[in-house]
């Protein structure tokens, strides 16, 4: 019989590998031995983001936080849900509490970057994809969200270099 270590590493394989359906039951499998598996939560969470059930990442991550609230992804990922429902204040302060748990995120603060823009906060937008850039210098939709953020604010030299650079 496999640990429940060796079945989180097969269930992430197959959720590498885009077989969502075999990680789900191999995380379901997982909660049933042990319902406060942190890491399986959040994984079956993930994929319920990924397949567009917004509602039910958030309550399998939310679980997942309150099992473990030092882990920055488990954050980053539950504001991805919120932004996907246009639940922008809790995005907003998901994707900040990631970045306080790994101030290093790009992906965090690109995502940041991303509901700020939502919410009309175009500066503090365009300050986190800066963010995103200086953490990841290659970071291409970081670059294009920058971009495209600039000509919001009507600064269209700077938008267009920035754009450029996202291709």
């Amino acid at each position: 019989m496999a640990t429940i270590a060796q079945a989180l590493t097969l269930g992430v394989k197959h959720h590498q590998a885009g077989n969502l359906p075999q990680a789900e039951q191999i995380y379901r499998q997982i909660l049933e031995v042990d319902g406060k598996q942190a890491d399986a939560l959040h994984l079956l969470g993930l994929i319920a983001h990924q397949v567009g059930q917004n509602r039910a990442a958030i309550e399998h991550i939310s679980k997942a936080i309150l099992l473990n609230d030092s882990n920055s992804a488990f954050y980053s990922n539950l504001g991805a849900a919120y932004l996907a429902l246009s639940r922008l204040n809790e995005a907003v302060a998901s994707f900040q509490q990631a970045l306080r748990i790994q101030s290093n995120g790009a992906g965090a603060y690109n995502n940041l970057g991303n509901a700020l823009k939502q919410q009309g906060k175009l500066e503090d937008a365009v300050a986190n994809y800066e963010q995103a850039l200086w953490g990841e210098p290659d970071f291409a939709e970081a670059y294009y969200n920058l971009g495209t953020t600039l000509q919001d604010l009507g600064r269209r030299e700077e938008a267009l270099e920035h754009v450029g650079r996202s291709v």
